[in-house]
């Protein structure tokens, strides 16, 4: 997915799988990340757990839909 802005993730629990710009970042509780939008970009669960994180999006035009 790409968009326009800046995103900013805060894992608050859990973990989270990140790839941007096909380069892979596992998150856990206390870690962040921060990617220019544009950038081609997905996320995914590596656990049957569940995951919370905080996400800010910034931008002129930054809506875009989240799966389930």
């Amino acid at each position: 997915m790409t968009h326009e802005g800046v995103e900013i993730v805060h894992v608050i629990f859990g973990a989270l799988d990140f790839e941007v710009g096909g380069e892979t970042h596992h998150l856990e509780e206390a870690d962040s990340i921060m990617y220019q939008s544009t950038t081609p970009h997905k996320v995914s669960n590596p656990n049957s757990k569940a995951a919370s994180a905080i996400w800010v999006v910034s931008g002129d035009n930054c809506a875009f839909e989240v799966g389930t």
